[in-house]
């Protein structure tokens, strides 16, 4: 991803910062949108889900990388979230592959198989519907707003009561 944000500037230097941070923060508030509905599917459904919420995290997680690359802002812990639930949402999904491979193999779906399967499910899962659940996106300030104009500025805005950071 940096090589190609480097790269696009290279290409074209004339692209404006404000246009790119416009576009860069309707991404993010999209995605952070994305990111908690399928967080609220993914916690109580099946694999499908779950890995659903894999891609939101991972779209959401390449917006806040492209954002750091493109000097808007540092976007550390929330990078952190992210690669740490789309890690634990991965581990579960490789497991379900091979679970699905071995129910079509035929005669490698031995009922010894799938208890094994199932036991080493169990702690992936609970471990991905934690993550899940505490999964919390950012969202991007609107330009103009308090909390963009102090994002700006390299200070933080104060927080209005009663509003939550997140959709």
């Amino acid at each position: 991803l940096r090589g190609r944000v480097r790269a696009l500037f290279a290409v074209t230097p004339a692209i404006p910062r404000a246009r790119v941070a416009v576009a860069a923060r309707r991404a993010l508030r999209e995605r952070a949108v994305a990111g908690v509905g399928a967080r609220g599917r993914a916690v109580e459904d099946g694999p499908v889900a779950m890995h659903a919420l894999r891609i939101a995290v991972k779209k959401y997680r390449y917006t806040l990388e492209f954002m750091d690359e493109v000097g808007l802002g540092r976007h550390a812990a929330a990078l952190a979230d992210a690669r740490r639930v789309q890690d634990a949402l991965g581990r579960l999904h490789d497991l379900d592959l091979l679970i699905a491979l071995a129910r079509r193999a035929p005669g490698a779906a031995t009922p010894g198989l799938r208890a094994l399967l199932g036991e080493e499910r169990r702690p992936l899962l609970q471990a991905a519907r934690a993550e899940a659940a505490a999964f919390a996106p950012k969202r991007a300030a609107t330009p103009g707003s308090a909390r963009g104009a102090a994002s700006r500025r390299g200070a933080s805005a104060p927080r209005r009561p009663g509003r939550s950071p997140l959709p």
